[in-house]
């Protein structure tokens, strides 16, 4: 089983941060945030394995260190800078925040514990969204299939 040094380790190499390893910040330092940060980045790895460009932000700057929450809160908070990430697919903008809360169908929220992936016109992390996101882009990631994540999320910009 791997260890929270393991985890810190893995998720320094998947983040790739341009300013070198030890750039991120878990809110709670425990297993289970880093594996959730692992996750995280997990799909970066398979964004960039499409060939894609993907770029790390913060919500108030530039994410240094890059900020895992602690829990799952609202996407528009600016209690801290967390982090996120963009990238293009075929011109259309992507986000992939972390930790972030949801409104389900029937209005109730939701956590979204690992990684939730949109248009960048309905995330808008950037662009001060001030509601939680709707269901119809937010997914929950795993170890497994993460680029089958992708390519639901894509809404269809992606292909076999």
């Amino acid at each position: 089983m791997a260890t929270l040094v393991d985890l810190e380790n893995a998720i320094d190499t998947l983040l790739n941060h341009p300013l070198g390893i030890g750039r991120f910040h878990l809110a709670q330092r425990v297993e289970e945030k880093a594996y959730e940060a692992y996750i995280f980045g997990l799909c970066l790895r398979a964004v960039r394995e499409l060939g894609v460009i993907t770029a790390l932000r913060g919500r108030t700057g530039p994410p240094n260190p890059f900020v895992f929450r602690g829990a799952p809160g609202q996407i528009h908070s600016t209690a801290r800078n967390y982090g996120y990430a963009e990238f293009n697919i075929n011109g259309q903008g992507f986000e992939i925040p972390a930790d972030v809360e949801f409104r389900g169908s029937s209005g109730m929220i939701h956590e979204l514990a690992f990684v939730s992936c949109g248009p960048r016109r309905r995330t808008n992390v950037a662009g001060n969204l001030t509601t939680r996101p709707r269901p119809a882009w937010s997914l929950a990631g795993s170890a497994s299939s993460t680029l089958a994540i992708f390519k639901k999320c894509s809404g269809g910009l992606l292909s076999d």
